[in-house]
């Protein structure tokens, strides 16, 4: 990964903790996995990874708040992406970033 592609995750998981959840929200039971959260199949979209049960490229969400769009109007624009995925999302490549991340010399 390169270090802008590096920096544009790291904004991208400090931007996860401005939009949170909403009030009342519980927290979920355990947490999820890569794989309950996106999909990557050869017959939908090529392989595309997509959030499961979607059509929907993970790469959407990653554009949107890229562009300064607020998580809120991805989940607009895509109805069949929950909440509990997009986060869930960020979480996951927040923790793949940190345990990739080289340490401090």
């Amino acid at each position: 990964m390169s270090a802008a592609r590096c920096r544009q995750v790291q904004r991208l998981v400090m931007h996860r903790a401005r939009i949170g959840g909403s009030m009342g929200e519980k927290a979920p039971m355990s947490t999820p996995t890569l794989e309950s959260v996106v999909r990557s199949d050869p017959e939908v979209l090529g392989g595309t990874p997509v959030f499961t049960g979607t059509r929907v490229p993970l790469k959407n969400l990653v554009d949107y708040l890229a562009a300064g769009d607020p998580l809120e109007r991805f989940l607009d624009h895509f109805p069949s992406v929950t909440r509990e995925q997009a986060v869930a999302a960020l979480e996951i490549a927040g923790d793949l970033l940190a345990a990739r991340a080289n340490p401090a010399r």
